[in-house]
């Protein structure tokens, strides 16, 4: 059993758009973070993980997400988990929405990739 405190997460994103924190384990399997979106992820163009799988639960809040490739916007609501498949390039709106993320294997930044 590992365990990462609050006090000892990490800013990933910290603007008037988003917020990502991220909690650190040493494991490379899978890392952790809460997200709170307001208006738009990323707040231009689109998000793209070219190593890892992401699951995303939706704490509080409703919005949309648009994956690039099939110009299709789904509606999101609170108490929903989505998945998202590594080289998918995507875009959450809404007026606030927090979540969890849980990223497969660990994320690691050098593998974020914005797209227009």
């Amino acid at each position: 059993m590992k365990l990462t405190p609050k006090d000892c997460k990490q800013k990933i994103i910290d603007n008037n758009w988003s917020k990502i924190l991220e909690y650190p384990f040493e494991e490379n399997a899978l890392s952790i973070a809460t997200s709170e979106i307001k208006w738009r992820y990323p707040n231009k163009w689109y998000a793209v993980n070219t190593n890892c799988d992401q699951v995303y639960l939706i704490l509080k809040g409703d919005g949309v997400i648009e994956i690039a490739d099939q110009k299709e916007m789904i509606k999101l609501n609170e108490g929903d988990a989505f998945f998202i498949q590594k080289h998918t390039p995507y875009a959450i709106f809404g007026d606030y929405i927090k979540l969890v993320i849980a990223n497969s294997p660990a994320r690691d930044v050098t593998q974020y990739k914005l797209i227009e």
